[in-house]
């Protein structure tokens, strides 16, 4: 959705049409289409969770993977994050957060305006209405039995996972221990 998401993660461009152009090409042709969104990066704040449900609506997306950027060891964001002193925990994988746990302070938003902005986003675009206005974005004829059947299990999975992943306790809300100094995140 925003272009600075790309250079950030080094994605090369190579699209020659914009992307409502080239979903509805593919679309026309009978693919499905599932879209990736991070959270969490520097120059973001929180009307990106706005501006994506926009984007996955009017793309008509068939399926949506919504996840907070995890700083992994050994990657430039780990080191970067541990130089600036803004990762919670340096060694948070022994730990056994669950997926989507936020590990570092973010920078354009609070840590609470990610997570509520993370959770808000990942229940709009996994209510039955809006799966349903997404499943009519590609024209009926050009979807199998098969293909429904696939659409449908995909999004009421994915539905129920993310709606369970919400229930997971933010260790690193509102207010937490970073190098023993509280951090109030509100």
């Amino acid at each position: 959705v925003q272009k600075n998401t790309q250079d950030e993660v080094s994605k090369i461009r190579n699209l020659k049409v914009g992307y409502y152009e080239a979903m509805h090409r593919f679309h026309n042709e009978g693919f499905g289409i599932l879209g990736c969104f991070v959270f969490g990066f520097d120059f973001e704040n929180k009307d990106v969770f706005d501006q994506t449900l926009e984007f996955i609506m009017k793309s008509h997306m068939d399926c949506a993977q919504l996840r907070i950027l995890t700083p992994y060891p050994g990657t430039r964001l780990y080191k970067r994050l541990i130089s600036e002193d803004r990762l919670f925990s340096h060694d948070w994988w022994l730990h056994g957060y669950p997926p989507d746990t936020l590990l570092y302070q973010p920078q354009g938003m609070t840590a609470d305006e990610l997570i509520n902005g993370f959770a808000r986003l990942n229940r709009q675009a996994y209510t039955f209405g809006a799966m349903a206005k997404r499943f009519f974005g590609m024209s009926p004829w050009k979807r199998t039995l098969f293909g429904c059947m696939v659409y449908a299990g995909i999004n009421l999975s994915t539905r129920k996972r993310y709606l369970k992943s919400l229930k997971n306790p933010q260790p690193f809300a509102g207010g937490f221990q970073l190098n023993s100094t509280v951090v109030e995140t509100t």
